[in-house]
Order: C-alpha cells, then structure tokens, then sequence
C-alpha cells in the first residue's frame, strides 16, 4: 500500500500534467467539456472511456457543474473587460489596453486554479486503475501533439 503522501503527490503530479497538456488546447473550456449526454470533448471524452460507475458519474457531474457555475461569471467578465477592443482600438491607450490584460489574466489565473481544484477532485474519485489509463492517455495525446508540432515546423519557412 502506498503512504499517503505519496499517494497525494501523484494525484498533484496528475492533475497538473492534465491541466498543463490540455488547458493549451482548450479542453477544459465551458467546464471541461462535458455537455449532457453523448460523447464529450476533451476531458469528458477522456473520463467516458473510464468505464465508470453510476456513482462516480453522479460524483464527476456534481464536480463539474461546481467548477462550470464558478468559472461562468469569471468568464463573462474577461469578455466584459474587452480587451480585444483595448488592444486594436483606432485610438490606442496603451495603459489602459495593459490594465485590462492584466486584468483579463489575474482572471484566468482563477479559473485555472478552479480547474486544477477540480481536476484534483476528478482524481480522487477515480480508482488507481482508471488514474493510470487516464495519465496513459494522456501521455498519447502528448505524443500525438508533439508529432503534429514537429510536422508544423518541418513544414514552414522555405517554400
């Protein structure tokens, strides 16, 4: 049996492995992308390839819906902020653009600080057996991204 420690810092270790290979791509964009039934995006798809119980499903929901009801207004906010307008106005205030990117980010520090909770969360009601396909997974998608990215750069600049 693992010590608890040890068990806690793998979790950290998972959590911020699939936060940092997802969040990029905007997996975990309007709550992780698990909308209703049917197959999912991103992590949702991910956790329905788990095979999980009824319980876990009604445990994962419940998280999800938490962190989607939290990061909402966040959202809203950013797009009440602006930026886009700031940064490419005609008239260009370059310290007023910068305060509302400064702004828009401490916010986006906050939701991603929602999804790692949640993820954490996620993790813990998974058994060790689906923590492990859930990381094997992961390192796939890894893969398969760093391959994409290596067939974009061969693919540039002498033409």
């Amino acid at each position: 049996m693992m010590h608890r420690k040890t068990v806690k810092t793998w979790l950290v270790l998972v959590v911020a492995a699939v936060f940092c290979l997802t969040a990029p791509m905007g997996v975990f964009a309007k709550g992780f992308g698990m909308k209703g039934p049917g197959p999912g995006k991103g992590i949702g798809r991910l956790l329905q390839s788990l095979d999980l119980t009824e319980e876990q499903q009604t445990e994962i929901e419940a998280i999800v819906s938490e962190s989607r009801a939290a990061i909402e207004p966040l959202r809203e906010h950013i797009d009440a902020l602006g930026v886009p307008e700031a940064v490419f106005a005609e008239a260009l205030d370059v310290t007023q653009a910068a305060a509302l990117q400064e702004s828009a980010g401490e916010l986006k520090s906050q939701i991603g600080a929602i999804r790692a909770a949640s993820m954490l969360d996620i993790s813990q009601v998974l058994t060790a057996e689906q923590r492990a396909l859930v990381l094997e997974k992961i390192k796939e998608r890894q893969e398969r991204r760093q391959k994409l990215h290596e067939m974009m750069e061969g693919s540039g600049g002498d033409e």
